[in-house]
């Protein structure tokens, strides 16, 4: 793990807590106005990272506290570009390229659970990162 969600919210004085979020509709929460993010406390240590990682997007670009006032294709479009900046810093593109390679060179299949397994991150960021690799 080369970066760590946690230590970056903690740097940018940005307070985190788990909170039971069953229902909400969401798993994680970024209000913006007050420097806090909400994560569920459901979410196991793999998929906390990642939602903060992406929480922590919406907070870098301003957030929205109201997410009924956007657009659904907007808040849509939104969500995407969250994922994929968080993606990028969980598995940082040069890491995940010296992985392949690595797998390459014995002979390995890469596969996105290899992938999640080496990054401890969720299958859907494994298989995002992966993608982004290929459109690279």
């Amino acid at each position: 793990m080369s970066w760590d969600p946690f230590a970056e919210a903690e740097r940018r004085n940005i307070r985190v807590e788990r909170v039971d979020l069953t229902g909400a509709g969401v798993r994680g929460l970024c209000i913006a106005g007050a420097d806090v993010i909400l994560l569920d406390a459901a979410l196991d240590t793999s998929d906390a990272r990642a939602v903060l990682a992406h929480e922590l997007e919406h907070h870098r670009s301003g957030g929205t506290d109201v997410a009924c006032c956007v657009p659904a294709a907007v808040r849509a479009a939104d969500e995407r570009w969250c994922d994929r900046q968080a993606v990028r810093r969980l598995v940082q593109a040069d890491e995940l390229a010296a992985f392949l390679d690595e797998c390459a060179a014995i002979g390995g299949v890469v596969t996105v659970p290899a992938v999640a397994e080496r990054f401890a991150v969720p299958a859907w960021v494994a298989a995002v990162s992966i993608e982004l690799h290929r459109a690279a």
